[in-house]
């Protein structure tokens, strides 16, 4: 069926992702394989792009998502309570 109605051959790409209308879910049910993102941003990305090719390579190379020390730093936060004292930390954006 693919190759007669559909007429895809072995030169062509199959490449999946995951649309959300508003929310891509927490840090671990990102994928290594299939990308999630809000399809208002995959659109966003298409018009300024002009090319699906170039969309699908984005996506492919997660640059959808934030990297550390490019788009934000990871900061110490020092908690105290009475006595009690931890070191937690936080994200910073870097603008």
């Amino acid at each position: 069926m693919i190759s007669e109605v559909l007429k895809i051959d072995v030169d062509y790409e199959f490449v999946c992702a995951v649309g959300s209308r508003n929310w891509i879910g927490n840090f671990y049910v990102q994928s290594e394989f299939i990308p999630i993102i809000k399809i208002k941003h995959f659109v966003e990305e298409l018009k300024e792009r002009q090319s699906l090719e170039s969309t699908v390579r984005w996506l492919q190379n997660r640059d959808y998502l934030p990297k550390e020390s490019v788009d934000y730093e990871i900061v110490d936060v020092p908690l105290k309570f009475g006595e009690w004292r931890s070191n937690w930390y936080g994200i910073r954006p870097i603008v």
